[in-house]
């Protein structure tokens, strides 16, 4: 918001990853919306929000939402909207104030003139950290401990230690907790600890995965370090946003 960047499905995933897996990702999935009208005992899906415990009553996430009916066609649209909704919710009035104070100290032209990405104004106002390999190591889990894939679990840890920058090992943080610095109190105070596992089902071709409701990244059965470094450099760099799966 502060750089009039669109909301993307990790800012949200990092805010509430239970509403991103069963709501967003379930609707993105193709032939989606009969299920989901279901869910909510209704006989289509509307432009309104989900009904949470603060917001009980759905609101129009567009003027006229209520009689527009969410299709195959339209459905990233309503998922944008929908998770705009979720994270700023009734909000809006205070965030406006807020972007307003902050621009009046740093004007957002000034900061998109110069090319101020998210990243560099996250470090601008928080200062940059650079996560210690050996504490992330020591205070997580990696499974399975023996075996051909745990040749492929030390790679990591060797890349992690050898192969990223500073600013990938915060955007590989931030890729799997949702935040790209650890607790106050260190990795020791990640609550569940950052684990990483091999899955033995998809291809050496496809990118890593990441739980963050777990703190879990997932490995493919990667055939080299170099392969894995590859990879994973390409799923921490991307962006999510709200295309059908």
């Amino acid at each position: 918001h502060l750089l009039l960047e669109p909301l993307n499905l990790e800012d949200l995933r990092a805010l509430d990853p239970d509403f991103v897996r069963h709501r967003v990702e379930r609707l993105m999935q193709r032939g989606s919306l009969a299920e989901l009208a279901a869910l909510i005992c209704e006989p289509a899906v509307f432009f309104v929000s989900a009904p949470t415990e603060l917001c009980p009553t759905p609101q129009e996430l567009e003027p006229g939402g209520a009689t527009r009916r969410v299709t195959e066609a339209n459905k990233a649209e309503y998922a944008r909207l929908l998770c705009e909704f979720r994270a700023c919710g009734d909000a809006r009035r205070e965030l406006s104030c807020l972007l307003h104070g902050f621009w009046d100290v740093l004007p957002c032209e000034l900061l998109r003139f110069q090319g101020v990405g998210p990243e560099e104004l996250s470090a601008l106002i928080s200062g940059s950290c650079d996560p210690d390999p050996e504490e992330w190591r020591m205070h997580s889990r990696s499974s399975p401990s023996s075996g051909p894939s745990a040749g492929i679990v030390e790679w990591f840890w060797e890349a992690l230690g050898g192969d990223l920058a500073a600013e990938d090992r915060c955007a590989l943080l931030r890729f799997v907790t949702g935040s790209s610095r650890p607790p106050a109190g260190g990795f020791r105070k990640l609550q569940p600890a950052f684990s990483v596992e091999v899955t033995l089902s998809g291809s050496p071709e496809h990118l890593p995965s990441a739980h963050t409701c777990a703190n879990k990244l997932v490995l493919q059965r990667y055939t080299s370090k170099a392969q894995l470094v590859e990879k994973l450099l390409v799923a921490i760099r991307s962006s999510e946003g709200f295309g059908a799966a």
